[in-house]
């Protein structure tokens, strides 16, 4: 892939962080599914017991054992067809957001997008020489692509075994709004604000500012309740963790 000249991370020097934080079990999309699954179970349990309990009052006489009936069917039937909407919905929503990410990133990494599968996408800031761009992230089974968006023009392309550790940061703002200060977190109460992943190069990837507005419908919608920093700190580990174990 060509890369065009224009990105220039942070140097560091000695030993990469030797600890790296943790991420969720199971990748955000993996555990969407999950949950999906596991709500599925809940409404098959749920319908079962009301068709027991519906059989159990029509056993009985009495205009309260009728009405009881006559009121577990119809919410049964409401809530079956409400959870059918919302999953349809669901579905709809990650089906459109996987469509426009795929178009994307084909659009913007051809050359990459015909022998890498995409894991997702998002759209965030990289600082390079110090200041933040606006870019996009794809996150790829094989790499980590960053393609800046903004007045500077350039791709890079990061092979998961080129990066040796992961830490999470913070972003201090400083007099100069384009120039902020970025540190590991003093304390593990401190929300952090940025990722950076050391590499092979002895460079830093300084990724901070994301935003997936694509995602706020799903939100909305689905059982997802994790912070865009928490989602894209996830993709990128299990993809970084599960290179290093192949």
């Amino acid at each position: 892939m060509e890369v065009k000249e224009g990105y220039n991370p942070v140097p560091y020097s000695g030993p990469p962080p030797s600890s790296v934080p943790t991420a969720s079990s199971l990748r955000p999309d993996q555990q969407f599914h999950f949950d999906v699954e596991a709500r599925r179970a809940n409404q098959r349990q749920a319908e079962q017991d009301a068709i027991f309990d519906e059989t159990v009052n029509s056993a009985r006489q009495g205009f309260t054992a009728k009405a009881a009936v006559l009121f577990s069917k119809t919410k049964r039937t409401v809530d079956k067809k409400m959870f059918s909407m919302q999953s349809t919905l669901e579905a709809n929503i990650r089906t459109r957001d996987k469509m426009h990410d795929q178009s994307k990133y084909a659009q913007l990494l051809p050359e990459v997008a015909a022998h890498e599968s995409l894991i997702t996408s998002y759209s965030c800031q990289v600082l390079s020489k110090g200041i933040r761009e606006p870019c996009e992230i794809f996150i790829t089974e094989a790499s980590l692509c960053i393609v800046a968006t903004g007045k500077e023009s350039f791709r890079e392309k990061f092979p998961w075994d080129s990066i040796v550790a992961l830490q999470k940061a913070v972003v201090l703002e400083t007099t100069d709004p384009q120039r902020p200060f970025i540190t590991p977190l003093p304390d593990a109460s401190v929300v952090p604000t940025c990722i950076q992943l050391f590499t092979t190069h002895e460079t830093v990837i300084q990724l901070t500012g994301f935003s997936n507005t694509k995602m706020i419908a799903a939100q909305r919608f689905s059982l997802c309740s994790e912070e865009v920093y928490d989602r894209v700190y996830s993709y990128i580990y299990h993809s970084w963790k599960r290179e290093l174990s192949s």
